[in-house]
């Protein structure tokens, strides 16, 4: 794992997350969150970024228009 990115709608709870993670120590370049709201249709939102995996809190996939099943 190269690097752990957040993502949430509440800028509060990113700057919580982000927060926690910097005073442990921890590079934005290894681990942070970002506050955005995903939508479909809008382009590249996350510059480019590829991800090995993802992983949606319970409820989070309420918000997704097509079925979205795990290989795992």
């Amino acid at each position: 794992m190269k690097s752990i990115l957040g993502v949430d709608l509440s800028q509060n709870m990113v700057d919580v997350y982000n927060r926690k993670v910097w005073q442990q120590g921890i590079s934005k370049d290894v681990m942070e969150a970002i506050c955005l709201e995903l939508k479909e249709g809008q382009g590249d939102q996350l510059n480019g970024r590829k991800f090995d995996f993802i992983i949606v809190r319970p409820g989070g996939f309420i918000f997704f228009k097509k079925k979205v099943i795990s290989p795992y």
